[in-house]
Parts: structure tokens; C-alpha cells; sequence
């Protein structure tokens, strides 16, 4: 490439972000240069902008939710071609360690992440490893395919950590973006779907995507209305998505869940502790599962696969589209929850 500048939004500290001319990324041998074309705006991204993200080191770019064009591919990197249409895996594992070894790569003991741990996506050009690189059709849309790494995260929580089947029923907490699509790869997997959230837009949009049930969190009792749907029996399995303080959702998923049910958990404890209702757990059996981000060969292609096929009209979560120098608007738009804010897509 000629070139050899590009816009950037700098993140130089907490709260602070500059537009900025920057070098493009000089691109290693397995790696590809890619030209973003839709960078999607995510909760980390938020906690990183305010000084929250234990990982993010100033200067950095953010974003790692992104699909583009490759525009320049390295000596070796020789599965993909100029110009073709590519969505990115954000985590970069070492291939190395005992966990890589057993096909576990996203729980890798070295992981890196792009956007946290190296420059990211809300940028003109970004360097991604050519085994980051899952190619996208056509047809597809750039904001459809950079929404992949949500459904991904989906993925993982139902289909594999969850084993989530026909006819069981299902409840999630959280109705933010992965609450949303949650709901949507279980519906897909035919199961019967409650959710509960804070928010009556976010609830709007679950009934748009076929939820059986909602349940405003705010105005009503979670676990009284689960037990009524189910005539008291619970749920088959509980994912919880939310986030932050869950000293109380955690009650909700034990006490919400039938006997020798199961519990996924996405969101991440912003203090690390909860509380366990331990006799309950115990005396009903219950399994806790874990959830951590996805396994890429296995999430993304069925992901991008369900998303073309248009079952679902996923572009539905995008509620803001942004340009380049407008990140920070975005970001606040999230922190102060306005405008019905769901996914911020920004445009480089």
C-alpha cells in the first residue's frame, strides 16, 4: 500500500478520546491488513473508555466487534485474497498451552485480545492474524457480520454450554445485546424462552424476536413469575447475562431453576463474589456452568451461517449508526443508557 496513514479513534486516557492520523499497521507474514467497514460498539469497549478495563493500556485503539475488506494480506497468509469480505475473531490464542492443546482455545492461558491487549477496529485499517479470518458472503451486510461475535458469544452459552434442546424451557436474565441474542439462538434451537430485563424497549424487542414470555424485573418478581409459567416446576435452564452485582440474579437462577437444573453464566462479576444459596444448590442438585467468550472454528461459521440465512432480521439490535469521530458520543450514548441505545455501529 502507498498509503501509509489512517484515521484513528485514540483512546489517550480515561474519558478521553482524539481523532487522530496514525501509522497503518505493518502486517507480519501470517497476518492481513483489513479495512473495517462496520466496528460494532460493546459494553467492554465501555468499561474501557472509563478507565474500567483491567487490560487496556493507554494509548489504545478500541473496538473488536468488526467485519471489513482485506486490503493487503502478509507473505503467508495466503488463504484470503485482496478485496475479499471477512468478518474477525477477537481472541488470539498461543496454540501452546495445555487448554490450546485440547481444542479449549478461548480458554487459553495467554490469550490476547484485539481491542484490549492490541490496537482495535475503530480505525481505518487494523492487522488481524490470517487464522482470525472467517470469510462472509455477498450478500451479507457489514453491520450484519460484525454483530457475529455477539451471537458467537450466544452460541457458546446455549448450544454448547448450555446444551440447550427442543421443547426446554429456557430463561434468560439480561436483556441487553447478548440477552437478545441468547434468545434468539435458543428460540432457533426450539425452546420454549422467557426473559427478564430492566428495560421496556429491550423487553419490546425480545417479543419481536419470539419470546414467550417477558418479565420487567423492576415491576415484577422474577422467580414468582417464572414459577407461575411453569406451574411450578422452573425452568430447564437458566443463562444469566447481566453483569456487574449479581448478588441477586444469582438467587433468581437458583430459585428460578427446576430440580437438577442447569445454570450458565455470561456476565461477568464486577466485584468477582456473589452469593450461592448453598443448601439449595445442593439439596436440588443444580449444575453452575461457566461461559467464557467461544470457541471460533467451532461458533463463528454457524453463526455467520444463521445470520444469512435471514431467519431473523438480526440488524433489528443496531439502534445507532455513527461515523468515526463520533465514538464518544457513542460510548456516552451507553453509559447513560439514552435513546433506547442497544448496538452502536460506527462506520470508519
Amino acid at each position: 500500500m502507498k498509503q501509509t496513514k489512517c484515521k484513528a479513534a485514540v483512546l489517550s486516557g480515561a474519558e478521553h478520546i482524539e481523532i487522530k492520523n496514525v501509522d497503518i499497521p505493518e502486517i507480519g507474514k501470517d497476518d492481513v491488513l483489513v479495512r473495517t467497514k462496520a466496528c460494532v460498539l460493546c459494553g467492554s469497549d465501555l468499561h474501557g473508555y472509563l478507565g474500567r478495563h483491567p487490560r487496556v493500556v493507554y494509548p489504545r485503539i478500541l473496538g473488536h466487534e468488526f467485519s471489513g475488506v482485506i486490503a493487503e494480506s502478509g507473505r503467508d497468509a495466503t488463504s484470503f485474497s485482496e478485496g475479499q469480505r471477512v468478518f474477525c475473531d477477537i481472541d488470539i490464542s498461543c496454540g501452546a498451552c495445555d487448554q490450546c492443546r485440547e481444542g479449549r482455545v478461548n480458554l487459553c492461558t495467554n490469550i490476547k485480545t484485539i481491542g484490549f491487549d492490541a490496537d482495535g477496529a475503530c480505525s481505518e485499517y487494523i492487522r488481524v492474524p490470517q487464522t482470525n479470518i472467517y470469510p462472509i458472503p455477498d450478500t451479507m451486510t457489514f453491520e450484519a457480520a460484525a454483530l457475529a461475535n455477539n451471537f458467537a458469544l450466544a452460541y457458546n452459552a446455549v448450544k454448547r454450554r448450555g446444551e440447550v434442546a427442543r421443547n426446554e424451557k429456557v430463561l434468560i436474565i439480561g436483556g441487553g445485546p447478548i440477552g437478545l441474542c441468547s434468545l434468539i439462538m435458543a428460540k432457533a434451537a426450539g425452546a420454549d424462552v422467557f426473559i427478564a430485563g430492566n428495560h421496556d424497549y429491550q423487553l419490546e424487542m425480545a417479543r419481536q424476536f419470539g419470546a414467550d414470555a417477558v418479565i420487567n424485573a423492576k415491576k415484577e418478581d422474577t422467580v414468582s413469575r417464572v414459577l407461575q409459567i411453569t406451574q411450578g416446576k422452573g425452568v430447564d435452564k437458566v443463562i444469566e447475562v447481566v453483569g456487574g452485582i449479581q448478588d441477586i440474579t444469582l438467587g433468581q437462577c437458583t430459585q428460578a431453576v427446576r430440580r437438577g437444573g442447569v445454570i450458565v453464566l455470561v456476565g461477568t462479576f464486577s466485584g468477582n463474589k456473589a452469593t450461592l444459596r448453598a443448601a439449595e444448590f445442593k439439596d436440588r442438585e443444580l449444575e453452575l456452568r461457566g461461559s467464557r467468550t467461544y470457541i471460533g472454528r467451532e461458533a463463528i461459521p454457524e453463526v455467520i451461517r444463521f445470520i444469512h440465512s435471514g431467519t431473523i432480521d438480526v440488524t433489528k439490535l443496531i439502534s445507532h449508526r455513527l461515523k468515526l469521530e463520533e465514538v464518544e458520543n457513542g460510548l456516552r450514548l451507553m453509559q447513560e443508557r439514552k435513546e433506547n441505545v442497544m448496538k452502536v455501529v460506527i462506520s470508519p
